[in-house]
């Protein structure tokens, strides 16, 4: 085969022109496929399919996180739902408790008002007692209380108190209240103190004696006489008439007034 640049091409042997094998191009042309030879063992040898291993399977990439840490062979995260579980027991018996002592101070001091009106009840009598009224079980009560304003010193604000009943018995007196007393006092006309006598209801009424309607036991260790209350006088809570006379110190439980708070008696018989 014959091109524009007389260069003379090999014809494929199975070309339907030409016998020879030659086929003549004018011009512009492309070029036939060659034809290749039948196979051969030669060929076959060169491009036979060979078999080659196959790639190792890929290795398993190990798990690469890290192990949870322990305390005293315990998961933390078990510890710290033990931990929170204490935790919670605990402030729930906290809550428990305070609540039961909250209903225990609201009913002691629902308990507290209903005592204003009193004072100790009546104590039995010692072996000690150098009272002579031991057999004397005749109880007494007070007068009507003074309405007056109250000062500071926990008087009562208005109106009577109740009845009382005293916590010792003084033959031929009753008793009538614990009244506040000032510098002045509200009885007058006798004073007696502990080095004198030793002080004690009875013996304030010994002290006193037949010359005065009144006496008056305070602080423990101060007795007072008089005719009359003074009209100033202000009828106080009997809780402010508290302190045990110097006289039964060791023995029978016996109140003397109190810090400027004086217990008054008045004679009946």
């Amino acid at each position: 085969m014959i091109g524009d640049n007389a260069r003379q091409y090999p014809s494929s042997p199975q070309s339907p022109h030409d016998p020879s094998g030659i086929e003549v191009y004018n011009g512009h042309h492309t070029a036939p496929i060659p034809v290749y030879p039948p196979s051969t063992s030669s060929y076959t040898d060169t491009y036979a399919y060979h078999s080659y291993p196959k790639a190792p399977p890929a290795v398993e990439q190990q798990d690469s996180e890290t192990p949870e840490r322990k305390l005293c062979k315990i998961r933390i995260s078990v510890f710290l739902i033990v931990i929170s579980g204490l935790l919670i027991l605990v402030t729930a018996g906290l809550a428990l408790v305070a609540g039961l002592y909250g209903s225990k101070i609201a009913s002691l001091e629902q308990a507290v008002p209903s005592l204003a009106g009193s004072i100790v009840t009546t104590l039995p009598d010692s072996p000690n007692d150098d009272n002579s009224n031991r057999n004397n079980t005749t109880p007494t009560t007070t007068s009507p209380a003074r309405s007056s304003p109250s000062p500071s010193s926990g008087a009562t604000p208005t109106g009577p108190l109740p009845a009382i009943s005293t916590h010792i018995i003084v033959p031929n007196y009753k008793y009538v209240g614990c009244y506040v007393d000032d510098l002045e006092r509200i009885l007058t006309q006798g004073f007696a103190e502990t080095g004198s006598i030793k002080m004690t209801n009875q013996a304030c009424a010994d002290y006193c004696g037949d010359k005065t309607k009144y006496f008056g036991t305070e602080a423990g260790q101060q007795c007072y006489c008089g005719n009359l209350i003074a009209e100033r006088a202000i009828k106080a809570n009997e809780w402010n008439c508290n302190v045990q006379c110097e006289g039964r110190r060791g023995r029978l439980q016996e109140i003397c007034g109190g810090n400027f708070f004086v217990g008054v008696w008045e004679r009946v018989g």
